[in-house]
């Protein structure tokens, strides 16, 4: 859904409206993906309860662990399920840095997807106007994207064999 033309029409949005919208959508679409406000406002706590999944997204840096954790303590206190929640690193470097890998151990999420600091493949695809997956099929980040939705989608993730050897 686009944003309306006049912020002044945002007034009448209340969680109950956006329920009844999320529901809607559900009935003609396979996937209703919302990207919320960092606020836990009435509207980001409607759509947090209507939600299956609750992905959270943090760059390696201490200001984006610091939300993303703040998120995810938030979410256990309102007894949110803790299988629904989803950690996605994006512009992740590589899984050899420990400090990272505690900080990522000592947030508590099960699931942890990564996408690869690939801005070259990223970059020719918004210059070409094109998805990842047309233009750079092949590379780390397009297979971490598959595995990231088919985890969304299914639950699982895709097998190794699917995936390139940087990955494995």
């Amino acid at each position: 859904l686009s944003l309306p033309s006049e912020v002044s029409e945002l007034d009448n949005l209340n969680g109950e409206l956006i329920k009844t919208i999320i529901h809607s959508l559900r009935r003609y679409y396979d996937h209703v993906v919302i990207d919320c406000a960092g606020d836990l406002s009435d509207l980001t706590l409607s759509c947090l309860d209507e939600s299956d999944n609750i992905v959270l997204v943090a760059e390696p840096s201490l200001s984006s662990f610091r939300a993303v954790n703040t998120a995810i303590k938030l979410t256990q206190t309102l007894g949110y399920l803790k299988d629904s929640l989803k950690l996605v690193l994006n512009r992740s470097a590589s899984q050899q840095d420990e400090m990272l890998e505690e900080v990522v151990k000592d947030m508590d999420v099960d699931t942890v997807a990564r996408v690869s600091n690939d801005y070259r493949a990223f970059n020719d695809s918004l210059k070409e106007g094109r998805l990842l997956k047309d233009s750079h099929a092949d590379s780390v980040a397009n297979f971490q994207l598959k595995r990231l939705a088919n985890l969304l989608h299914n639950g699982a993730s895709l097998p190794e064999m699917e995936t390139p050897a940087e990955i494995a």
